[in-house]
């Protein structure tokens, strides 16, 4: 009787066994399952999100609004991807994808604002890995001015972007029409750099109709009027 119950409690002891280390491998699998997933996944989403946002920014820098179905595929692949894929491309459009998104919420003020707060914190993180873009900082100033009005941290945000490409003939009346929102926020430095920005436009056979059309509304009037001695002949361009 004790060698029937040795031999049976023996096999059950390593059927046992066998079953915790099967239990094992198995929890082992899956875990490097998901830690592969983890990190292959989102890096996928990234490049391929990235693809989407090189299409957006072009689409920017040509002056373009993006389309409905790209940027509702943006906004929703985006910011997940932008959290793992480290490319301001992706920052950047998700950033515009949230302030294009805002403009279309206007009517409701508590989504208007979360989704401007959205398009600063994007736009923000792609500036800190790419300062040189002139279309993020132009686009963080709209975003702030659309957020809190004229301020100085937009006026920061426009100057910037004038600093990282003076001469963008894509965008320069859309950033022209922004200065504008700021003219009273800028001192003396600020102002010449925005009928400096006004000049290079109105040389520009793209821009020049638009920047006069600009200059003849009221909001254009304070530019239009400090443009007269600077556009003299003779006149000193800064």
């Amino acid at each position: 009787m004790t060698a029937g119950k040795d031999t049976v409690a023996g096999p059950v002891t390593t059927e046992a066994g066998g079953l915790g280390a099967t239990r094992v491998v198995a929890l082992c699998a899956a875990l490097l399952g998901v830690v592969a997933l983890a990190l292959g996944g989102p890096s996928l989403m990234g490049a391929v999100t990235a693809l989407r946002a090189n299409s957006l920014l072009a689409g920017a820098e040509k002056g373009e609004s993006p389309a409905p179905e790209l940027l509702e595929t943006l906004v929703e692949s985006s910011y997940a991807a932008s959290i793992w894929h480290g490319d301001s491309r992706v920052w950047f459009a998700t950033g515009l994808a949230r302030l294009a998104s805002a403009k279309l919420e206007m009517e409701d003020e508590g989504l208007h604002r979360r989704l401007l707060d959205r398009a600063i914190f994007a736009l923000d993180r792609g500036l800190a890995m790419s300062p040189s873009n002139s279309i993020g900082w132009m686009s963080m100033g709209e975003a702030l001015l659309m957020r809190a009005g004229a301020s100085p941290r937009a006026a920061r945000a426009l100057r910037m972007s004038v600093l990282t490409a003076p001469v963008a003939p894509e965008y320069a009346v859309r950033r022209l029409e922004l200065l504008l929102k700021l003219w009273d926020v800028y001192d003396s430095d600020g102002r010449a750099m925005i009928v400096e920005q006004a000049l290079i436009a109105r040389r520009n056979g793209k821009t020049a109709e638009a920047v006069d059309r600009l200059l003849a509304t009221a909001e254009g009037e304070p530019l239009a009027q400090a443009i007269e001695p600077a556009a003299a002949p003779g006149a000193a361009i800064r």
